[in-house]
């Protein structure tokens, strides 16, 4: 995939959900494990284990999406 094609699809990922669908917060675009996810800002906050258990965030439903996986093809 061409560099300015990888942009175009990052940037409209970004402008089509720029908050979180389950608490508002803001959307950033960060890379991962090999792709460029778009995801809840809150789900980088450092929280205790016990912090985490009581706020199921990977249950609550904020945003997390692949917008390029490792081999550079849109998925989102």
């Amino acid at each position: 995939m061409h560099h300015h094609r990888a942009v175009d699809l990052i940037e409209q990922q970004h402008r089509e959900q720029p908050f979180c669908a389950a608490c508002g917060a803001p959307t950033i675009t960060i890379a991962r494990h090999g792709a460029i996810w778009l995801e809840c800002s809150t789900l980088g906050e450092t929280k205790s284990p016990l912090r985490r258990l009581f706020s199921l965030d990977s249950l609550a439903g904020h945003t997390r999406d692949v917008i390029i996986d490792t081999d550079f093809e849109k998925v989102a």
